[in-house]
């Protein structure tokens, strides 16, 4: 259990906050996926539900990339070079 704990401290500290929510909508789509497999055993209608919001899920997970890699792309550098630079004493 500690060892654990340790490593969810790790990548806590490693992991940003778009890479927690990236891994957050994986674990989502992938749990939903699971769940809807055993609940369609016995109940098939509620089990086709789950699937769709699996793939809602899958699908907000890969937005949530584009879009993520698309402002790291082109709004991160742009912000970064426009930053004022402090004036050079003489």
């Amino acid at each position: 259990m500690q060892s654990f704990l340790t490593y969810l401290t790790q990548w806590n500290k490693d992991t940003d906050r778009y890479g927690k929510m990236q891994y957050i909508y994986a674990i989502l789509a992938v749990a939903l996926l699971v769940v809807a497999g055993l609940v369609s055993l016995v109940f098939p209608n509620l089990g086709q539900s789950l699937v769709f919001l699996a793939g809602v899920s899958g699908l907000v997970f890969i937005a949530n990339g584009v879009i993520w890699a698309m402002v790291k792309t082109f709004v991160v550098p742009t912000i970064q070079a426009s930053k004022p630079t402090a004036p050079r004493k003489k």
